[in-house]
């Protein structure tokens, strides 16, 4: 596995213009590895954070979180490397990935980046996981930028 990126993002030890789309699925499949409910709310406050202390809180999107990890969480398979699921979902690093899924209009809806929205287009896979953690954080919602 690529060097562990939660515990850097959670302890604020990433600069956000070293956190690129591979390093957020990365941090997306580690979340799901550790199979834990509360995973998903602490990867969005810290992706919250991380794009607060860039400047640009309105950045954080809970609509993608949720897809991504969706989409995630759907392809992972048990003791798979993160190099390994990668390279057999290249899908997942394509620009337009979520297009399948969700017009641009609902991803561009102000409320799409507070809360999760299902898609518009087509159902996001079945996954085990909760998607409710990936809201705003509440005391973040008065202060998010929606445009």
């Amino acid at each position: 596995m690529n060097n562990p990126i939660l515990p850097r993002l959670y302890d604020g030890q990433i600069r956000p213009d070293a956190f690129d789309h591979s390093a957020h699925l990365q941090a997306g499949w580690e979340c799901i590895q550790k199979e834990n409910p509360e995973e998903p709310r602490h990867l969005a406050v810290s992706l919250y954070t991380l794009a607060d202390s860039a400047g640009a809180p309105e950045r954080y999107h809970a609509t993608i979180t949720g897809a991504f990890l969706t989409l995630i969480a759907a392809s992972a398979k048990p003791g798979e490397s993160f190099d390994d699921f990668l390279a057999k979902n290249p899908d997942l690093s394509e620009r337009d990935c979520l297009g399948r899924y969700y017009s641009r209009a609902r991803l561009t809806l102000p409320e799409a980046r507070r809360r999760f929205l299902m898609p518009d287009r087509q159902p996001l896979p079945a996954c085990r996981m909760s998607l409710s953690g990936v809201e705003l954080p509440a005391s973040a919602a008065a202060d998010h930028v929606t445009n």
